[in-house]
């Protein structure tokens, strides 16, 4: 009786999500939860301590230490991560992803932290089968979709890590979905309540993760390319609810914070020349990866010649030679993947 049952549930794009989902959940088993990725995942915790420590009436990080260092000179959280104000220790990120976490961490424990990261995942791959198959998909390759997005992307990574990604993802994912959908809709039967969505859900990403405002900037200007109908109308319908959705964080972020873009955006706009620095530095990153990946130049040219023939040549295969090519080419990448991985296993490494 089950084997019918869970025959439907494949067909569907429940089953392939299930299957992640459990690759997740067996991930999380076995990995150690009350241990920490990076400082930006400790920052995030300290905030989470903070606000329950304080019910919720503050945000500052306690600093045991500040009898001796009342001027926070010597505190554990260094530059980038950290700001004084009025007295007060902070992290400079958002803290709203903490707030949102520290419900279930309350609840659940070390568990309750990477409760919404792994559900926010479930749903991104649900919009995922969605956005595929409003391109035309069929349900095999909305399946195909779902598996590749769940288990040959860092989403995995993020999905069992105590980090606001899969969330902001999540959201970014949906507004794309319905701002294709309106794209995609004849003229006629066009709503500009997907656009509504749209705006809401990728204003919703920015409070989480506010370097997405490019993406929604990004968003905006692709539906502008690709609409047939009056371009104030959409503009309106992007914009509108873009500032309903973030006047709210602004004003918060201006009061507690005396930044209206909050600290963690300001911090990477201000410092080290900003933008413009990092746009000076593209250059040397091209080199590192494509020139410098190998100890030996010319080794690291020949990988990746292939790469960037490809990248300048961009070949149209027919339909049946990309069906063949594709499954070859990525059994190749999972070769090279664990002819890389070997090294760690089987080779003494700095």
């Amino acid at each position: 009786m089950l084997g019918p049952f869970f025959g439907r549930l494949w067909k569907g794009d429940a089953g392939p999500i299930a299957l992640v989902g459990l690759l997740y959940l067996l991930t999380l088993v076995g990995f150690e939860r009350d241990g920490l990725w990076t400082s930006d995942n400790a920052a995030k915790f300290l905030q989470v301590q903070a606000l329950l420590k304080s019910d919720f009436d503050s945000f500052a990080i306690p600093w045991p230490g500040r009898s001796l260092d009342p001027d926070f000179v010597y505190n554990p959280m260094p530059f980038h991560f950290s700001s004084v104000r009025d007295g007060q220790l902070y992290s400079v990120f958002s803290p709203v992803f903490a707030f949102m976490s520290s419900f279930p961490y309350a609840v659940l424990g070390y568990w309750g932290l990477y409760l919404l990261p792994y559900v926010s995942a479930l749903l991104m791959l649900v919009a995922v089968a969605r956005l595929c198959n409003l391109l035309g998909g069929g349900r095999n390759t909305q399946q195909v979709a779902v598996l590749l997005a769940g288990l040959t992307t860092p989403v995995w990574f993020y999905a069992v890590a105590f980090w606001e990604h899969c969330i902001a993802i999540c959201l970014c994912m949906w507004s794309l979905y319905f701002v294709a959908r309106f794209v995609g809709a004849n003229l006629g039967a066009r709503s500009n309540r997907d656009l509504v969505y749209g705006s809401c859900l990728s204003s919703f990403a920015v409070y989480v993760r506010d370097d997405l405002y490019l993406f929604f900037g990004v968003l905006v200007l692709a539906t502008l390319v690709a609409r047939h109908g009056p371009w104030m109308k959409t503009i309106l319908s992007f914009g509108f609810p873009m500032a309903i959705c973030l006047i709210p964080l602004w004003g918060w972020q201006w009061m507690v914070m005396g930044n209206p873009l909050g600290q963690h955006l300001s911090t990477h706009l201000t410092y080290s020349e900003g933008i413009v620095q990092h746009i000076i530095e593209r250059p040397k990153v091209f080199y590192n990866q494509f020139v410098a990946a190998s100890p030996a130049p010319i080794v690291s040219i020949i990988l990746s010649a292939p790469f960037l023939y490809l990248w300048f040549r961009r070949p149209q295969l027919s339909v049946d030679k990309f069906r063949t090519a594709f499954p070859l080419w990525c059994i190749v990448a999972a070769l090279c993947c664990l002819l890389a991985f070997s090294g760690y296993v089987f080779f003494d490494s700095s």
